[in-house]
């Protein structure tokens, strides 16, 4: 019975309403900012280890993996929606996603953009972070493209991100 308004990994900007992410890292686990995403109003936490804190918490055997379904439920499952091209490799996937959309453009398939220069929704450009953002991040984008009629998706994919279990 917890209101869940918007989904967050990053403890620094969680706001009241949030599900936080406790994420385990290389340098640091998530865990160990769950007090103060608490004191800033998160709503529940997703664990993988239950913590001596008062808020509803999902306890997952892993995170990482966790954070993808759910954020991809939370969004409604808009890749369902959308025709998913992934390009993957060592080199040259900015310049594949840019010839693959211009390709499906051409086609007459409207065609949204996420990658390491930009993410790209109609005419709209989104400056990138990431090559492959973070799930949530990454199920957002997904939901504006479906919900401004984009029919396919051109997205890099790097290995790093498979591994992390970003998609």
């Amino acid at each position: 019975n917890t209101e869940i308004t918007a989904l967050r990994i990053d403890s620094r900007r969680v706001v009241p309403g949030d599900l936080f992410f406790c994420t385990p890292g290389l340098r640091m686990d998530a865990h160990d900012f769950a007090p103060q995403a608490v004191e800033k109003g998160a709503s529940a936490l997703v664990v993988e280890h239950f913590l001596p804190l008062d808020v509803p918490q999902v306890k997952v055997e892993d995170v990482r993996a966790a954070v993808s379904y759910i954020a991809s439920e939370y969004f409604g499952n808009p890749s369902e929606k959308l025709m998913m091209l992934g390009i993957t490799g060592t080199k040259g996937k900015t310049t594949t996603s840019f010839l693959v959309k211009a390709i499906m453009e051409a086609a007459g398939v409207k065609t949204g953009l996420i990658g390491t220069v930009c993410s790209m929704i109609g005419d709209e450009t989104i400056p990138s972070r990431l090559t492959t953002p973070d799930p949530v991040e990454t199920q957002q984008l997904l939901r504006r493209m479906a919900d401004a009629g984009m029919q396919c998706v051109v997205m890099e994919v790097s290995a790093h991100a498979t591994a992390m279990h970003r998609l």
